[in-house]
Protein backbone atom coordinates (compact mmCIF):
# COMPACT_ATOMS: atom_id res chain seq x y z
CA UNK A 1 0.00 0.00 0.00
CA UNK A 2 1.17 3.53 -1.10
CA UNK A 3 1.54 6.36 1.26
CA UNK A 4 -1.02 7.89 -0.39
CA UNK A 5 -3.27 4.72 -0.43
CA UNK A 6 -2.60 4.61 3.09
CA UNK A 7 -3.59 8.33 3.76
CA UNK A 8 -7.24 7.65 2.00
CA UNK A 9 -7.39 4.31 3.45
CA UNK A 10 -7.52 6.77 6.90
CA UNK A 11 -9.31 9.07 5.35
CA UNK A 12 -12.10 7.15 5.26
CA UNK A 13 -12.77 7.02 9.04
CA UNK A 14 -13.30 10.96 8.55
CA UNK A 15 -16.95 11.24 8.40
CA UNK A 16 -17.70 9.05 11.50
CA UNK A 17 -14.79 11.84 13.34
CA UNK A 18 -16.21 14.37 11.84
CA UNK A 19 -20.13 13.65 12.53
CA UNK A 20 -19.21 13.32 16.44
CA UNK A 21 -17.57 16.52 16.12
CA UNK A 22 -20.41 18.51 14.62
CA UNK A 23 -23.02 17.47 16.43
CA UNK A 24 -20.95 17.97 19.71
CA UNK A 25 -20.74 21.69 18.19
CA UNK A 26 -24.21 21.64 17.00
CA UNK A 27 -25.61 20.34 20.28
CA UNK A 28 -23.59 22.92 22.54
CA UNK A 29 -22.65 25.54 20.73
CA UNK A 30 -25.07 25.98 17.03
CA UNK A 31 -25.85 29.57 17.22
CA UNK A 32 -22.31 30.25 17.07
CA UNK A 33 -21.43 26.87 14.40
CA UNK A 34 -24.04 27.88 12.10
CA UNK A 35 -23.16 31.49 12.27
CA UNK A 36 -18.98 30.46 11.08
CA UNK A 37 -17.91 31.02 7.83
CA UNK A 38 -17.28 27.82 5.29
CA UNK A 39 -13.26 28.21 6.07
CA UNK A 40 -13.85 28.70 9.59
CA UNK A 41 -15.76 25.47 9.79
CA UNK A 42 -12.95 24.30 7.96
CA UNK A 43 -10.23 25.44 10.18
CA UNK A 44 -12.37 24.20 13.23
CA UNK A 45 -12.67 20.78 12.25
CA UNK A 46 -9.06 20.11 11.17
CA UNK A 47 -8.23 21.50 14.69
CA UNK A 48 -10.78 18.90 15.80
CA UNK A 49 -8.76 16.29 14.10
CA UNK A 50 -5.22 17.28 14.27
CA UNK A 51 -6.16 16.58 18.12
CA UNK A 52 -7.06 12.91 18.04
CA UNK A 53 -3.17 11.45 17.73
CA UNK A 54 -3.83 8.68 15.59
CA UNK A 55 -5.15 11.24 12.72
CA UNK A 56 -3.11 14.01 13.18
CA UNK A 57 -1.50 13.45 10.23
CA UNK A 58 -4.15 13.47 7.99
CA UNK A 59 -6.26 16.52 9.43
CA UNK A 60 -4.18 18.81 6.75
CA UNK A 61 -5.12 16.42 3.79
CA UNK A 62 -8.79 16.68 4.70
CA UNK A 63 -8.98 20.33 4.77
CA UNK A 64 -6.78 20.70 1.19
CA UNK A 65 -10.06 19.07 -0.27
CA UNK A 66 -11.28 22.85 -0.09
CA UNK A 67 -8.59 23.61 -2.07
CA UNK A 68 -8.82 24.52 -6.29
CA UNK A 69 -6.35 23.84 -9.14
CA UNK A 70 -6.66 27.58 -9.92
CA UNK A 71 -5.74 28.24 -6.26
CA UNK A 72 -9.25 30.00 -5.74
CA UNK A 73 -9.97 27.63 -3.15
CA UNK A 74 -9.16 27.47 0.86
CA UNK A 75 -8.06 27.70 3.12
CA UNK A 76 -4.51 28.39 2.08
CA UNK A 77 -5.19 29.19 -1.84
CA UNK A 78 -2.73 26.60 -2.98
CA UNK A 79 -2.55 26.18 -6.95
CA UNK A 80 -2.12 22.85 -8.74
CA UNK A 81 -0.04 19.94 -7.64
CA UNK A 82 0.97 21.55 -4.21
CA UNK A 83 -2.47 20.42 -3.27
CA UNK A 84 -2.13 17.01 -2.02
CA UNK A 85 -3.23 14.18 -4.31
CA UNK A 86 -5.53 12.96 -1.76
CA UNK A 87 -7.29 16.35 -1.13
CA UNK A 88 -7.90 16.03 -4.61
CA UNK A 89 -9.42 13.26 -5.21
CA UNK A 90 -12.16 13.60 -2.43
CA UNK A 91 -12.68 17.29 -4.05
CA UNK A 92 -13.76 15.38 -7.01
CA UNK A 93 -15.36 12.59 -5.30
CA UNK A 94 -17.42 15.24 -3.11
CA UNK A 95 -18.61 17.85 -5.85
CA UNK A 96 -20.02 15.01 -8.01
CA UNK A 97 -21.94 13.54 -5.05
CA UNK A 98 -23.30 16.87 -4.36
CA UNK A 99 -24.01 17.39 -8.39
CA UNK A 100 -25.61 14.11 -8.67
CA UNK A 101 -27.12 13.86 -5.30
CA UNK A 102 -28.56 17.54 -4.33
CA UNK A 103 -28.39 19.55 -7.30
CA UNK A 104 -28.81 17.42 -10.41
CA UNK A 105 -31.50 15.62 -7.99
CA UNK A 106 -29.71 11.83 -8.86
CA UNK A 107 -30.02 12.73 -12.71
CA UNK A 108 -26.80 10.76 -12.83
CA UNK A 109 -23.30 10.25 -14.57
CA UNK A 110 -23.78 12.91 -17.55
CA UNK A 111 -25.47 15.61 -15.79
CA UNK A 112 -22.82 15.43 -13.23
CA UNK A 113 -19.67 15.07 -15.19
CA UNK A 114 -20.74 17.51 -17.78
CA UNK A 115 -20.49 20.40 -14.90
CA UNK A 116 -17.25 19.17 -13.48
CA UNK A 117 -15.33 18.74 -17.04
CA UNK A 118 -17.20 22.47 -18.21
CA UNK A 119 -17.37 25.71 -16.32
CA UNK A 120 -15.69 23.94 -13.31
CA UNK A 121 -13.02 22.51 -14.85
CA UNK A 122 -10.18 24.78 -13.59
CA UNK A 123 -10.73 23.96 -10.19
CA UNK A 124 -9.58 19.61 -10.32
CA UNK A 125 -7.35 18.31 -11.56
CA UNK A 126 -7.97 16.85 -15.25
CA UNK A 127 -6.33 13.36 -14.51
CA UNK A 128 -8.62 12.81 -11.37
CA UNK A 129 -11.60 13.83 -13.27
CA UNK A 130 -10.54 11.46 -16.13
CA UNK A 131 -9.76 8.71 -13.82
CA UNK A 132 -13.67 9.09 -12.13
CA UNK A 133 -14.89 9.40 -15.55
CA UNK A 134 -13.81 6.03 -16.66
CA UNK A 135 -15.39 4.70 -13.34
CA UNK A 136 -18.19 5.74 -14.09
CA UNK A 137 -18.45 4.46 -17.53
CA UNK A 138 -18.92 0.93 -16.09
CA UNK A 139 -21.86 2.11 -14.03
CA UNK A 140 -22.69 4.70 -11.28
CA UNK A 141 -21.86 2.45 -8.06
CA UNK A 142 -24.35 4.14 -6.38
CA UNK A 143 -27.09 4.08 -8.20
CA UNK A 144 -28.93 1.06 -6.23
CA UNK A 145 -29.49 0.65 -2.59
CA UNK A 146 -31.40 -1.88 -0.60
CA UNK A 147 -32.71 -1.94 3.17
CA UNK A 148 -30.96 -4.24 5.42
CA UNK A 149 -31.12 -5.69 9.16
CA UNK A 150 -28.27 -5.86 11.73
CA UNK A 151 -27.76 -9.89 10.83
CA UNK A 152 -27.08 -8.91 7.27
CA UNK A 153 -24.55 -6.61 7.83
CA UNK A 154 -20.78 -7.29 6.26
CA UNK A 155 -17.47 -5.19 5.96
CA UNK A 156 -17.31 -4.08 2.68
CA UNK A 157 -20.83 -3.04 2.30
CA UNK A 158 -20.95 1.05 1.93
CA UNK A 159 -23.83 2.79 3.39
CA UNK A 160 -26.15 4.42 1.13
CA UNK A 161 -27.56 6.80 4.18
CA UNK A 162 -26.48 7.62 7.79
CA UNK A 163 -26.69 5.29 10.32
CA UNK A 164 -27.97 7.16 13.52
CA UNK A 165 -28.90 6.18 17.06
CA UNK A 166 -32.12 6.99 18.79
CA UNK A 167 -31.62 10.28 19.58
CA UNK A 168 -30.66 11.28 15.85
CA UNK A 169 -27.17 11.45 16.44
CA UNK A 170 -25.03 10.48 13.27
CA UNK A 171 -22.42 7.64 14.16
CA UNK A 172 -21.64 6.56 10.07
CA UNK A 173 -21.88 8.65 7.83
CA UNK A 174 -23.74 8.30 4.00
CA UNK A 175 -21.00 6.83 1.92
CA UNK A 176 -18.63 4.43 4.39
CA UNK A 177 -17.39 1.73 3.69
CA UNK A 178 -17.78 -0.32 6.36
CA UNK A 179 -15.00 -2.36 8.38
CA UNK A 180 -14.98 -4.21 11.21
CA UNK A 181 -14.61 -1.28 14.00
CA UNK A 182 -17.51 -0.53 12.09
CA UNK A 183 -19.66 -3.30 12.50
CA UNK A 184 -18.65 -3.39 16.10
CA UNK A 185 -20.02 0.31 16.82
CA UNK A 186 -23.15 -0.66 15.42
CA UNK A 187 -23.76 -3.65 17.34
CA UNK A 188 -22.80 -2.54 20.71
CA UNK A 189 -25.30 0.60 20.14
CA UNK A 190 -27.61 -1.95 18.67
CA UNK A 191 -26.99 -4.44 21.80
CA UNK A 192 -28.28 -1.26 23.85
CA UNK A 193 -31.45 -0.99 21.73
CA UNK A 194 -30.01 2.56 20.83
CA UNK A 195 -29.91 2.00 17.09
CA UNK A 196 -32.62 3.17 14.49
CA UNK A 197 -32.90 -0.05 11.92
CA UNK A 198 -32.79 -0.89 8.73
CA UNK A 199 -29.63 0.28 7.69
CA UNK A 200 -29.71 1.05 3.79
CA UNK A 201 -26.95 0.13 1.94
CA UNK A 202 -25.50 0.59 -1.92
CA UNK A 203 -26.17 -2.86 -3.70
CA UNK A 204 -23.10 -2.69 -6.23
CA UNK A 205 -20.38 -2.51 -3.52
CA UNK A 206 -22.06 -4.85 -1.11
CA UNK A 207 -19.70 -7.61 -0.60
Amino acid sequence: MTDHQSNLYQIDRYPFISSYSTNFILTYKSTIYLSLTALARVLLNKLLISSIERFSHIAEIIATHHENMDGSGFPNGLVGNDIPLEGRIIAVADRYDIINKIESKGHGFDESMSAMIGTESVKYDEYVLDALTEVLKKGDPFSQTAEIHLNEVKAGMTLAKPITNVDGVTLLSTGTRLRKDHIDIIMRYAGQGKLEEPISVYIKWSS
